[in-house]
Order: structure tokens, then sequence, then C-alpha cells
């Protein structure tokens, strides 16, 4: 009898082994449906966790870190499930994670090998913005810095060719099953260095080799980008990619991929855009651009020249814009920062569908303390603004009838429960924008913290509220 037991217990036990691993291994339920052009539609505005996962071996850091030595190696903290939070909370709805691979690959004969402790600790934080119903977009990043030469000689080419594709092989093995949330980008700002185009520099712009090998960042050459072997060389990389990540089974058939231009140059008058690799008939691709001059941004006609270049191309050539990187230093104005996000980020989302996402690198360009996970005291009004600025949702303050018998805190509009709606509408008064009489923002109503005034540290305990109840799924009044 014990013995029948023991084999009956066993049977069991392993249907419960498969059956967990099924769950374990199963896709995710993924909405593929739309075009890349309206699923970016829904991405309102980004953060970058700058300097972090995308750190390498400079700066102090060892020639060999470890997972978490590489993420805090250029001083910023440990990443954690609160960073995100915030910057949910905030009104953001996606966040970039700019990765460096390198440090973190084996080689072996010319087999490069992930190490799975890196691997796993991206797909963590990925998943901490994929749990917060965020959109996640995973790169390389800096691996251009070290051996992604794309003026490495001919047989060092095939060797960079190659090793960019079994790192990628991995990656995209690792995030098939992710749902549509997720967005792979094949690289970042591959810029060609001055053997490429040296000092001597003519019109020509004569195309040299170099090793392929240490890569010093001081030799990167950014008037080499109109050299069309330049194009030649990054889109034989795309293409490894598009062939990989569509190959690699899961949800990455159907996955919405991001290119970035070469340099992830975004100037009109450097066809940057024309010459991207694009694959024919996929209407889920994406293109990356990165634009930081601010105040050339605010000057109308000078946006309207970059803008009706964008629109031009996305017309012809079906694919979608994301402005991956853009964005102030920390010691900028307050005011500047917000005149920025209402003048070029609400151009861009309400009238080109581009999404921007703000560069934050814990250093010159900080917006979150994230030692105390608060943004910075230049960054409040800063990122309140973007964040208005690009709302999918602005309030149109429809009316209703019926009113509680007194002021629910937090409660802004009446409704009996605190909604998407009531941060709105308090950060449309923070703005100083007129409200309708009935849009009760006052210390009564607004005041979360007691202190009397209704400002912007209120409306991020509301947003606070917003992302717990999210997660709970309680009802909150």
């Amino acid at each position: 009898m014990k013995k029948v037991l023991c084999v009956m217990l066993s049977v069991c036990i392993c249907f419960l082994a498969v059956a967990f691993a099924s769950k374990q291994t199963e896709v995710q339920a993924a909405d593929f449906s739309l075009s890349a052009q309206d699923f970016v539609k829904k991405i309102s505005v980004g953060w970058n966790l700058g300097n972090t996962l995308d750190a390498h071996p400079t700066w102090g850091m060892s020639s060999t870190p470890t997972p978490y030595e590489q993420e805090t190696g250029w001083n910023n903290p440990y990443t954690t499930t609160d960073m995100i939070d915030l910057v949910k909370s905030a009104g953001f709805n996606a966040v970039r994670l700019p990765v460096t691979w390198y440090p973190q690959v084996s080689e072996n004969n010319g087999v490069y090998t992930v190490k799975s402790a890196w691997m796993n600790r991206v797909k963590e934080i990925a998943k901490y913005c994929a749990d917060n119903d965020m959109y996640v977009i995973v790169n390389m990043h800096h691996d251009d810095r070290k051996w992604l030469n794309i003026c490495a000689n001919v047989t060092t080419w095939q060797k960079v060719k190659e090793k960019y594709r079994q790192i990628w092989v991995q990656i995209a093995d690792a995030f098939k099953d992710f749902y549509e949330h997720l967005i792979l980008e094949g690289a970042n700002e591959i810029v060609p260095t001055k053997a490429f185009c040296p000092d001597n520099y003519s019109s020509e712009h004569e195309f040299s080799y170099t090793n392929g090998d240490n890569i010093d960042t001081g030799s990167l050459c950014w008037w080499g980008l109109h050299n069309p072997e330049a194009y030649n060389r990054i889109n034989e990389l795309y293409q490894i990619f598009y062939n990989v990540v569509r190959n690699s089974g899961g949800n990455n058939d159907k996955r919405y991929l991001m290119l970035p231009t070469l340099g992830a140059q975004a100037h009109y008058y450097g066809s940057y855009l024309e010459k991207v690799y694009m694959p024919a008939k996929d209407n889920r691709m994406i293109v990356d651009i990165h634009w930081y001059s601010t105040g050339d941004q605010t000057k109308a006609t000078t946006r309207k020249q970059y803008t009706s270049y964008w629109k031009d191309q996305m017309d012809k050539r079906g694919f979608a814009i994301i402005m991956g990187e853009c964005g102030f230093k920390e010691i900028e104005e307050p005011t500047t920062k917000v005149n920025w996000a209402n003048t070029f980020v609400a151009d861009l989302r309400e009238n080109f569908n581009i999404p921007v996402f703000l560069w934050d690198d814990g250093g010159n360009y900080k917006i979150m303390n994230r030692s105390r996970v608060t943004w910075t005291t230049k960054s409040v009004d800063y990122v309140n603004a973007v964040t208005y600025a690009a709302a999918l949702d602005k309030p149109g303050f429809t009316t209703g009838t019926t009113k509680p018998p007194k002021p629910v805190l937090g409660d802004i509009d009446n409704d009996y429960k605190i909604t998407t709606r009531d941060a709105l509408i308090v950060r449309y008064y923070l703005a100083k924008k007129t409200l309708p009489a009935d849009c009760n923002v006052s210390v009564a109503t607004a005041d979360m913290n007691y202190d009397q005034v209704v400002n912007a540290l209120d409306l991020l305990i509301i947003r606070r509220i917003l992302v717990r109840s999210e997660k709970t799924n309680t009802l909150l009044l």
C-alpha cells in the first residue's frame, strides 16, 4: 500500500511540476493588431533609467564587474520598484532601459554568452515596468564604445556582426514571452570613429577602417555621419537584429521593434530617416531619434522644419517615431523647462504622435533623487509640466449633478472616488489654468498632506494612491 501511495504521490508531484513549468513558460496574451503609428499613440511620455544598466568599466569600475557593481558603478543606486512606482505616479507610462551588455558577456572560441545573472536582472527591471502597466524599451547601449565598431576592417567586421547576432539571439529568447508593452531596440547612438573621418576632413568623407577593438570614446567623429558607408554598416547590423528577433519565437514575430538613426540623429538636413533600414511590409517598426537642442525646440520655425521632415518620412515609409532621449540638465531654471514642455512636448504629442523620453542619468541630467525616491527640487514643476503636456486624457471638466455632503480628500470632481481625472484637474490647477467654478481644488479637497496649501506634493500623493489602487484593485472610497 505504501508503495502505491508513493507512486501516486510521485505522479502528482511530476504532474504539478510539469503544470508549473508550463505556466512559467506560457506566452503572455498580447495584442499586436495595431500598426506602429497607432501603437505609439498609447505612449504618452517616457523616462530613461540612465547611467544604470548602461554603465560599463570606466570611472573606476572593475573591468569585470558583477551585475550589482555594473548597475551601481556610475553612482546610481540599485533600481527598486519604488522608483518605477514614482515614475508611474508622476504620469509617465513608459520607461526606457538603456543596457550595456559586453561587461557581462563571456567568450569561448567565438561563442559569446550573456551571463544569466545579468539577463535575469534586466528582465527583472523590465518586469517592474510591465507589472505597472507601463511600456518598456530594452536596448543595446554603450557596446558601441567597446567592440560594436562600424569602422572595423573587413575581417574584424565579420566578427563584430557575429557577436552582435549571438547576443541578440539570447536577448530575443529571454524576452520573447513578454506581451506587447515591451519594445526591443537594436542599438543606441552608433557613431563612426576619427579613423572614419580623419582630421583632414574633406567633403568626400573617405571611409577608413580600424581594428574594432577598445574604441576610444574621445575618437568619435560626429561629422562622419554623412558617409554612405556608415549607413551601409549600421543597416547590416539592423538586418541581423530584425531577422534574429522575428525568428526567435514567442511574441517576437509580431513585436514592435525600434531602430535608431545613425547616431540617433534627428536633423532634417542629414537624410537620416530616409537611410535607416526599414523592412518591407512590416508595419510594427519604430525609429528612435534623440534631440537635446532645447533652445531650438521652442522656436516655432526651427521646430516646424524638423517636424515637417519627420511627418513626411512617417507618411512615406510607414514607421512611427519615438524621441528616445531629450531634456534638460538639472541646473536649468524650472520656468525654462516648463515653457519647453508647453511648446515642444505638447506639439509633438498632439500634432505628430511622437512621445518623448526624458533623459535622467542621476548626474547632470538628474530628475529623480533615486536614493530618496523623490523628484529633485528643480524637477517637480518640470515633471508636472511634461506629463501634463503629454497626457493622453486631459480633463474635459464635464460636470455632474450629485455632490457629496462634504468634501472627500482627493476627490476633486465629486464622483466619490479618486481617479486619474482628479490628478489631471489638480495638474491643470497647478499650471494656473482657469477652472470651471464647479471644479473644487481647495485645501478641503486637495491638501493631501495637511500643510494648508495645494502644491505639487499633494498631486504626487494622489498619484501614489492611484498606483497603489491599480496594484491591489481595491476601491479607494
